[in-house]
């Protein structure tokens, strides 16, 4: 995302959620939540997800590392030629961005024992020795299932240092990864006396009670839960409730998982983890461009999590396809002073 929230300093693994465990590996640095249903063994050079689905079916993802410091057209380029060598067909190749750096992404089709199969293979360009490597595999009957249930876990990827990687370059030295002395999670953010907060308020009502909004200058409330500016093209339409932050990074997550349904094809995909924000609150981005039915389409989604309750954010770009420089100077301001309170 073309926002300055990707500059953020990365806070590490969310609070626990009851049905969920926690993925790590420190020589990668990396670590995800997943449900405790999927099955997950550690192998000495890779690790190996078995993720049920529908109809007593399963897909497989292995996790390994992998020494790679040449460009990414070049990755891409060994891959095709591996693939198309081995009689696959290679059917898309592209890459999104993920904590801040580019996650280079290859879909194959092939035969395996007469059953249609796909594969996903992604690959973490950060600037370090040893990078995240990952290869989802599915029969082509319920590849979108295990691909949606992959990526659900892919949107909690965090760094086990605290702090984003640097995206790859041949020419700098590799950047090494140390644990963090202390974990630290998003937790609830404290009141704070003289926050900058938006001076613009806006009496909300939500189904579970009445709160105050506070926008930045020049913004106004619009129709159908609607926040407007006279500069903006896009729409943001913004939610509110109460809620623990696990709770309001599981309704974060669900809202960017559904809205990949409205996408006919990603072309770019940006996101920047939680950062305290100037207004007290903690502020986690995403934001995906690319086309539906043959259009250009932009989504983003935003989440505010402030003393007692929290703000989610849908923005939404369809005839310009996506936002120019100065609505992204806007919706950084937005984000920064954009604060929820209960009605006392």
């Amino acid at each position: 995302m073309a926002l300055a929230l990707l500059a953020a300093t990365l806070l590490t693994t969310p609070q626990d959620v009851s049905d969920k465990a926690v993925y790590r590996d420190d020589r990668l640095g990396v670590s995800f939540e997943y449900p405790k249903a999927w099955q997950v063994r550690r192998e000495r050079l890779f690790s190996t997800v078995v993720l049920p689905l529908d109809g007593g079916k399963t897909a497989q993802v292995q996790i390994f590392s992998a020494v790679f410091r040449q460009k990414a057209e070049e990755w891409q380029s060994v891959l095709k030629e591996v693939n198309t060598s081995m009689g696959r067909t290679v059917a898309r190749q592209w890459q999104e961005e993920i904590l801040g750096v580019p996650m280079l992404l290859t879909k194959v089709e092939y035969s395996d024992e007469g059953r249609a199969t796909a594969a996903l293979i992604g690959l973490l360009y950060s600037r370090t020795a040893e990078k995240f490597q990952f290869r989802l595999v599915a029969e082509q009957a319920v590849y979108d299932q295990a691909e949606t249930q992959w990526r659900e876990a892919m949107l909690t990827l965090r760094t086990v240092s605290g702090t984003l990687p640097p995206a790859e370059d041949p020419a700098q030295p590799v950047k090494v990864i140390e644990p963090p002395k202390r974990e630290r999670v998003w937790a609830r953010p404290e009141a704070k006396r003289g926050a900058l907060r938006g001076p613009v308020r806006i009496a909300w009502k939500a189904e579970d009670g009445s709160y105050t909004l506070f926008l930045p200058a020049g913004w106004s409330s619009g129709a159908d839960g609607t926040v407007v500016h006279p500069r903006l093209t896009g729409s943001v339409r913004v939610a509110v409730a109460s809620g623990s932050a696990p709770a309001a990074l599981e309704r974060f997550n669900r809202s960017v998982l559904e809205s990949l349904g409205q996408f006919q094809a990603v072309a770019v995909r940006s996101d920047a983890p939680p950062k305290a924000m100037r207004s007290g609150a903690e502020v986690a981005t995403v934001l995906r461009r690319g086309t539906a039915a043959g259009s250009p389409l932009a989504v983003g989604h935003a989440l505010g999590f402030c003393e007692t309750c929290y703000w989610l954010a849908e923005l939404r770009w369809t005839a310009a396809g996506a936002p120019t420089r100065a609505e992204l100077r806007l919706l950084d301001e937005l984000f920064d002073t954009l604060y929820v309170s209960p009605e006392r």
